[in-house]
């Protein structure tokens, strides 16, 4: 085993990766309306017509089903990466923020390229630097986890609170911009 494979073939947890494969898939459900359509869409199935008929159906299925779930287990299993890689490292005698480190940078040159290159929806980026911060508290129990994450959680329902609260206090055209936002017109092709 050379220095840079940590864990070998017959080692690996086969049932992670096929979840893995499994979330991976469940997320392309919902990036297919983002490489489609305008991002509006996501949130708002009638910026492209009726809610009817198919288009209903599967905006239906895909935001019961799909929304936010696979990229949860995703998110879990990529946390359940960090421990197994540490622990697998620290038991074969080597230090894993080296390695783990050297992995996220990678990950983040990738996620770079591929969202400024690719596509502007990329999440690589965003697993690379948040993967840095949870390395660091991989040692810590499930209940301080927990009460961090609901800590976590608890700040955006906090600010759409706030923010809610606030548009009586808009001004007119403000509020015009959001309605903009929220019901956009169709953009007319370049060539007509």
């Amino acid at each position: 085993m050379t220095k840079t494979s940590l864990l070998p073939q017959n080692d690996r947890a086969h049932a992670l990766d096929a979840l893995r494969g499994v979330a991976v898939l469940g997320i392309l459900i919902m990036n297919i309306q983002s490489f489609a359509m305008i991002s509006a869409s996501y949130t708002n199935p009638m910026v492209f017509g009726s809610m009817t008929g198919v288009n209903k159906t599967l905006w239906l299925f895909s935001h019961f089903f799909a929304d936010q779930k696979f990229l949860s287990i995703f998110s879990m299993l990529f946390g359940a990466g960090i421990v197994l890689f540490s622990d697998n490292s620290e038991q074969k005698g080597y230090l894993p923020a080296r390695f783990y480190f050297q992995k996220l940078f990678w990950l983040l040159v990738i996620g770079l390229a591929h969202g400024y290159l690719l596509w502007h929806g990329d999440i690589l980026v965003f697993y690379a630097l948040s993967g840095a911060i949870a390395f660091l508290f991989r040692k810590l129990s499930p209940w301080v986890l927990v009460s961090l994450a609901v800590v976590i959680f608890l700040i955006p329902v906090f600010n759409y609170w706030l923010f809610g609260k606030t548009l009586p206090m808009w001004p007119p055209e403000a509020l015009e911009g959001i309605k903009v936002s929220w019901r956009p017109g169709r953009q007319k092709s370049i060539g007509k």
